[in-house]
């Protein structure tokens, strides 16, 4: 009876195992094609970090690079600087604002908020009162009159002036 009760687990076991691992998902020969840089050897405990999250994108790209020319960072640098160098030419300067205009449909949160991710990638970053002014020159009446008379001290002010408008 020991015996039998012995191999139900051992036979529980295998199949937790199996369940883990995906009935052979996972292969060794492919996990290491994946890997640009051959031959590495990474620690047991090991732990990715969750910044590291390239797009579709950009994992394709990176899955194509020949690890034949690629073999150190530098080289790796060098091909996602030449793949992606563009990005910094098109960059978004001063002047992308005055086309800017709130939706019909968007709260003027919702606009601040896409109006300010569009201002972080501006290089060099905005003054305080750069964004202030290229902030209210983009709203049309009724704000714009209300606005050229207010006193906003910061960014977050003039939203909430705006709001208030709204």
């Amino acid at each position: 009876m020991v015996k039998d009760d012995g191999l139900e687990k051992w036979v529980a076991l295998e199949e937790r195992v199996r369940a883990i691992k995906g009935n052979n998902l996972y292969d060794p020969m492919k996990a290491t094609e994946m890997c640009l840089v051959p031959n590495i050897v990474i620690p047991k405990k090991f732990r990715v970090p969750e910044f590291v999250n390239l797009s579709e994108v950009a994992l394709t790209w990176y899955m194509h690079l020949d690890n034949t020319k690629e073999t150190g960072w530098k080289d790796l640098v060098d091909a996602f600087v030449g793949q992606y160098k563009f990005n910094m030419d098109i960059a978004l300067d001063r002047s992308c604002f005055h086309t800017l205009e709130k939706g019909r449909k968007e709260s003027v949160r919702e606009y601040a908020q896409r109006w300010h991710e569009m201002e972080a990638q501006v290089n060099p970053p905005l003054l305080e009162k750069e964004m202030i002014s290229l902030f209210s020159n983009t709203f049309k009446a009724p704000y714009f009159e209300y606005l050229v008379r207010s006193f906003a001290q910061n960014f977050s002010n003039l939203v909430a002036i705006i709001e208030r408008i709204e």
